[in-house]
């Protein structure tokens, strides 16, 4: 259980104390007022994850540099997508440049397949 339950509990139950160190808690997170109320309060670790997703987001950018120009934003993802489904890692991919070497760097964050309406609104559609 996080810090911030267990003063809520004995703040239930009566303890001046922890119902003071909740407020002041609280009054600290409303100071950052970007932060999420679950993430500030430890609630949640979003966080934790929100990294991996801009790194994955930033590499679906990167492949989308190696189409055609000229295709919408739906063939864009399409492309995108198929190229990852079918990607298959190899050794000397770890190093690669380009294409390949974006592709070996989703393989190795472990990125999950996403769907073409998630990869058009990582590449800025709706």
């Amino acid at each position: 259980m996080s810090y911030i339950r267990e003063r809520l509990a004995e703040a239930r139950n009566g303890d001046p104390v922890a119902a003071q160190e909740v407020f002041d808690f609280g009054y600290h997170v409303l100071q950052h007022t970007r932060r999420r109320v679950g993430i500030a309060f430890g609630l949640s670790n979003e966080d934790a994850h929100s990294g991996e997703f801009r790194v994955r987001d930033r590499l679906y950018r990167q492949l989308d540099n190696f189409l055609a120009n000229g295709l919408s934003l739906r063939q864009r993802a399409q492309a995108i997508r198929r190229k990852r489904n079918r990607y298959v890692p190899r050794p000397s991919d770890e190093g690669a440049g380009g294409e390949r070497g974006l592709l070996w760097q989703l393989h190795q964050i472990g990125s999950l397949d996403l769907s073409e309406r998630q990869i058009r609104r990582i590449l800025g559609g709706r």
